[in-house]
């Protein structure tokens, strides 16, 4: 009886041990005294509980400042003489990519290459060239500058409040 009492005690104190130092190293504490780990271990989570509010508020300031981002945003940049490179950022969008392409249409603007993502936000990045016959009326009149990428803006803009205006 006195045999089994102490091989038990000896089991737990086996098991306390083992979990004791799998504690240790979790917790990446070099000490060897079992008060030393616990505390070692209790700063720990100390430390990833301020880590997680850390994050929490950084969560919370990025969707605050997602909140604050404006409703639309166009960049145009001039890529060459007759090319563009096309960033259309927009909070509501559901049908715009065909207003745009109709816009672009209807002044002679082809699009070469072009990413659309609409999950939420309708997001628009897009290569595209003006026609040789619009570059070269537009040449004449502007004196070999080509189309300015402030006018294309414009174009996008303009056909994205026209298919918002259609869509409510």
């Amino acid at each position: 009886m006195a045999c089994k009492l102490s091989r038990m005690r000896i089991q737990k104190r086996m098991v306390f041990r083992r979990k004791l130092r799998i504690l240790r190293n979790l917790t990446h504490s070099n000490s060897m005294k079992t008060t030393s780990i616990i505390m070692d271990a209790f700063l720990y989570i100390s430390a990833l509980k301020l880590k997680l509010q850390a994050l929490k508020r950084e969560k919370m300031n990025l969707i605050k400042h997602k909140d604050q981002l404006p409703l639309l945003e166009v960049n145009a940049e001039k890529l060459d003489k007759r090319r563009f490179h096309l960033r259309v950022t927009s909070k509501k969008g559901r049908d715009n990519l065909v207003y745009i392409l109709e816009a672009f249409e209807e002044i002679g603007i082809g699009v070469v290459h072009a990413k659309v993502a609409g999950n939420g936000q309708f997001i628009m990045e897009a290569i595209v060239e003006v026609s040789q016959a619009k570059d070269e009326s537009n040449n004449n009149a502007d004196d070999h500058q080509g189309m300015d990428p402030s006018v294309l803006s414009a174009v996008v803009v303009k056909a994205i409040e026209r298919s918002s205006g259609s869509s409510c």
